[in-house]
């Protein structure tokens, strides 16, 4: 690869500026399909931030859209953790659990890929990953170039990420959630700062068994099961700031 090329990716000025220097790249290395992802959070958080771009054909994202399914991938899974760039296929998906995943993904040219990531600050990463229908080079020398390339693609791809494919904060309503009420955030508010509810009962001027049920109203609300769970992730939805 030239250096234009990597200059290309990390100059992009808009999403499809990248979308198209990401996939010329990706077609130089022997690529039909590429993709970007900017993650932000704990996977399986529900207030995780995923940012994207690539050439993924319009009718497998009108499909494949549900964030359980995206979890669950093992390729991208193991991205959001300490890796070098890997190689992957049916059997790594069979291997993982997620074998329907690959026999989804197949028909639209996911079957053989390589991917990379660059941790990019606390719980942030950026990923890059390219696929094709055939099966990659069997010299090794050929695929560890391919890696280096791939890997200094995403360090390069990383500075366009940050910059166009942050994705919004979520919301409760994004989230499919209903509104919590003044006094539930209230009272999450005080358990946040380590209140018990006969003080949070005390502050509020209400009684103890009142502050438990605005609580559990939340717990329920927000679909979890703890306090702590519940503090998390009101304070990542920005409730409690």
């Amino acid at each position: 690869m030239k250096s234009d090329d990597y200059k290309a990716i990390s100059e992009a000025s808009t999403r499809e500026s990248l979308r198209s220097t990401l996939t010329a790249f990706a077609a130089k290395m022997g690529f039909d399909r590429v993709n970007a992802l900017l993650v932000d959070g704990d996977l399986d958080s529900p207030s995780v931030r995923i940012g994207s771009v690539g050439n993924t054909p319009a009718e497998f994202l009108q499909a494949h859209h549900d964030l359980s399914d995206i979890r669950m991938d093992p390729v991208l899974r193991r991205l959001v953790g300490p890796t070098t760039p890997f190689t992957y296929d049916q059997d790594f998906y069979v291997a993982a659990g997620a074998g329907h995943l690959w026999e989804e993904q197949a028909p639209y040219g996911y079957k053989f890929g390589l991917a990379a990531s660059l941790p990019i600050g606390p719980g942030r990463h950026v990923l890059v990953g390219v696929d094709r229908p055939d099966r990659l080079p069997a010299d090794e020398d050929v695929l560890t170039r391919m890696m280096a390339d791939l890997q200094l693609l995403t360090m390069h791809a990383h500075i366009a990420a940050v910059r166009l494919l942050e994705a919004p904060a979520p919301t409760l309503e994004s989230l499919g959630l209903p509104s919590l009420t003044a006094r539930e955030i209230q009272c999450l508010a005080w358990a946040a700062q380590g209140k018990s509810a006969p003080v949070t009962a005390q502050i509020l001027g209400i009684s103890h068994s009142t502050v438990k049920g605005y609580i559990q109203s939340a717990l329920d609300k927000l679909g979890v099961s703890t306090k702590v769970q519940a503090v998390r992730l009101a304070t990542a939805l920005g409730l409690l700031n």
